[in-house]
This record gives C-alpha cells, sequence and structure tokens, in this order.
C-alpha cells in the first residue's frame, strides 16, 4: 500500500507510505552515551521519577543489599529511543502519539561503570485511518546493552497523523477521547491525605527481605503507589532526568545513518553551526509548541488542548519501577507491556493499582508471577494498563 486513503473526507492530507517503507528492517543512528554511567546519574533519574527505594540512591542502604552497591532501577532504560525522531520522517507536518510499549528486560543489572549502547530499527509501519484521519503505527524495536551484554529489548509503537487533518475534523475533540474537566483544586486536608498515602506506599520499599514465590497468591493486591499531584514542572523533571539530557556526554555516531529529517515539527531546529554554540537537549524542546505542551498550559491551548499533559514515557517509568520495586532486590522483571488509554493531565493525581492474575513455573530456581495494573487519577479515570511478568526465587 503507497498511501492512506480517507474515502469520507477526501480533502484530507493522504500519508505517503514510501518515506517510511525504506526503513523498515534497516538499522539507523541516535544518540549514544560517551562515557560509563556513574552514582549520580542513577541518584538524578530516582529524584525525578519520584522513586522512593533507597537501593538506587542511599550508599549505605544499598551496601547492605544483596547488591552491595547502588544499582540502576529497571526503568533507567526503559524510555530512551522510542522513535521520537520519527515524526520528522514526512515531508508532511505531523503530530504524533505514543500508544503502547513493550519492554522485554534480559539483566544484568546496570551498575555502576557501565557504557550503554542503543541499537535501533524500524520494525514496521501500518497505516491505517483513525479519528485522526489517515495515519501510520510505526513499530521500533531497539536493544539497549552494556559491556556485560543485552539489558533489554524494547518495542515501542507511535501514531503519526498529518497535523493540519486534526484541525480540519475538529482538533479539540480528537485530542482527548473524553470531556476533560477542569484542573482539581486541592485542598490542604487533601494534600495531607495524600501524603500519608504515599509515605504508607514508601515504607514498603524499605526492606531487605527476599520477597518467595510462595508467599504470593493469586488474587493479591500490591500497595497502591501515589504520585502527584502533577504539574508542567513534574512532567519536565520526569523526561528530563536521563544522562543523555547533560551537555557533552552523548555523542551521535557517523553510523548508521540517522532517520531522515524532511519537517521540523515545530521545533524550529538550528544549523550545525548553531548546534556547536548551544548544545540542546529535550529539556530545552519545551520553548516551542511540540513539546511545551507538556509544560505551559499556553502551549497546550493553542495545540487545542486543555492544559499541560504527562510525556507517555514517563509513565512508563512509573509502572516499571513499581512493578520492579515489588519485586524487591531478589527478584526480576522479565517482561512489561504499556498501553496509553488517556492523557495525565496537570493538577491530576496517578495512583497504581495492581492485582497478581496468574503464577506459573519459571526459569530453574525461580517462578513466575503475572500482574495486571491501571493508572487511574483521581476519579477513577483509567490512564493507563499493561502487564507485567515477575521472576520470584522459589527459597
Amino acid at each position: 500500500m503507497q498511501a492512506t486513503n480517507e474515502s469520507k473526507h477526501p480533502d484530507l492530507i493522504q500519508i505517503d507510505m514510501q518515506e517510511f517503507q525504506p526503513w523498515i528492517g534497516v538499522p539507523h543512528g541516535g544518540l549514544q552515551m560517551k562515557v560509563p554511567v556513574v552514582e549520580q546519574d542513577f541518584q538524578r533519574w530516582v529524584t525525578h521519577t519520584d522513586n522512593y527505594n533507597p537501593l538506587h540512591y542511599d550508599e549505605s542502604w544499598a551496601a547492605e543489599s544483596r547488591f552491595g552497591q547502588i544499582v540502576a532501577p529497571q526503568s533507567f532504560t526503559g524510555i530512551r529511543a522510542a522513535g521520537d525522531d520519527a515524526i520528522f520522517m514526512s515531508k508532511t507536518h505531523m503530530a504524533g502519539f505514543h500508544t503502547d510499549d513493550e519492554f522485554f528486560f534480559y539483566g544484568p543489572r546496570v551498575y555502576v561503570g557501565d557504557q550503554l549502547f542503543i541499537d535501533r530499527v524500524l520494525g514496521s509501519a501500518r497505516p491505517t485511518n483513525t479519528r485522526y484521519g489517515p495515519s501510520v503505527f510505526l513499530n521500533f524495536a531497539n536493544t539497549f546493552s552494556s559491556q556485560r551484554g543485552i539489558i533489554l529489548k524494547k518495542r515501542s509503537t507511535i501514531m503519526l497523523h498529518p497535523a493540519a487533518n486534526g484541525f480540519a475534523l475538529g482538533k479539540g475533540k480528537l485530542d482527548t477521547a473524553a470531556p476533560v474537566p477542569p484542573e482539581p483544586e486541592w485542598t490542604d486536608a487533601q494534600i495531607d491525605e495524600l501524603r500519608k498515602a504515599k509515605l504508607e506506599y514508601v515504607r514498603t520499599l524499605r526492606t531487605h527481605e527476599k520477597r518467595l514465590f510462595r508467599s504470593v497468591s493469586i488474587g493479591d493486591k500490591l500497595p497502591r503507589a501515589v504520585l502527584g499531584p502533577h504539574t508542567g514542572l513534574t512532567f519536565l523533571y520526569s523526561d528530563a532526568c536521563c544522562a543523555e539530557d547533560v551537555w557533552g556526554l552523548t555523542h551521535v555516531p557517523d553510523q548508521p545513518p540517522l532517520l531522515p529529517r524532511n519537517s521540523d515539527f515545530g521545533y524550529d531546529l538550528p544549523d550545525a553551526e548553531t548546534m556547536l554554540l548551544m548544545p540542546l537537549n529535550r529539556a530545552r524542546f519545551v520553548i516551542n509548541d511540540g513539546r511545551g505542551r507538556h509544560v505551559y498550559d499556553k502551549a497546550a491551548v493553542r495545540g487545542g488542548l486543555p492544559r499541560s499533559f504527562a510525556i507517555g514515557s514517563v509513565m512508563t517509568i512509573w509502572g516499571t519501577d513499581h512493578l520492579s520495586n515489588w519485586a524487591g532486590e531478589w527478584g526480576f522483571l522479565r517482561h512489561f507491556t504499556m498501553r496509553f488509554n488517556s492523557s495525565i493531565w496537570s493538577g491530576d493525581v496517578t495512583f497504581i493499582d495492581a492485582e497478581v492474575t496468574d503464577l506459573s513455573s519459571g526459569p530453574a530456581g525461580y517462578g513466575t508471577v503475572r500482574v495486571t495494573y491501571h493508572l487511574v487519577n483521581q476519579d477513577g479515570l483509567r490512564q493507563c494498563s499493561g502487564t507485567g511478568k515477575i521472576e520470584l526465587p522459589l527459597e
């Protein structure tokens, strides 16, 4: 199929699939870390992602763990190289949505001194028609590895559609699946209750105890996590916590080639000379209407949205951390999926509810626990959902 086709709205911009098809199965380049990770990388990560597990930031606590040192949370390699650059591939100005993620964690854990590498490839490009008009779903397969082997394989799907079509079809109605209530105003009493609930959850992380497979039953509920209330600033912090956003720590090798950059998505990217004088990172991109919608209400409103909203990769971090923290020092999150159901808006509180749904055998010495989870807001609206497979020791 060479292009999408929307028979009900022939005036809409169609997508030329020839812009994507030559890249299917072809490795492409991107940012790579120049230096090994250091302890401060892990500490900065959990600081900005609200992960209160001391295994990742407290030297004294980590020294008494099975690892004997601070280690990275499993989410540390979980969000980058999601296919963000694909939005520039078409000559048509595209709008994009991160629709789902799937992670296969292989281990080993990431330690101080590890050198990380990312291999990227576009796995598939599927044209279709959605409520946004002609659209294309791009599935990216990325492999994260270190000098000690493969750490993670990740599949991420993003949906692109011509931005102009959204306005033609009624952008204000399209960008939200349901009416968005006004930003909640939290009273001091409500904030105190949220703080108590958050502390109750954080206390469950303060243990070196080995969680055994036989201690788990189908129907068990995991402790409820509490995140928020969110603001544009917390969304920004959560997205700008990665070491690759620090000037000078990354480079872009000559090979493999980068995905083509045929449009700018409103980023107003500088020329090569300016880049040498003013290095950019993801946090700097919030000054435009592209990523600025995640931070500034005015930028969101200009895009037809009610107010700032969370970046998809941030929800992935929260979900991964929640399940891997429950697994504990002796367990390991092997497989993780997340589907983005609705936006998380500034002012929202996010709760993570998870339940054990299946128990099965695992590799030698381990059993596999299947968990289903949901991210919901203060009104019970489901924001994200997915599953996790966690290996726990038998003894």
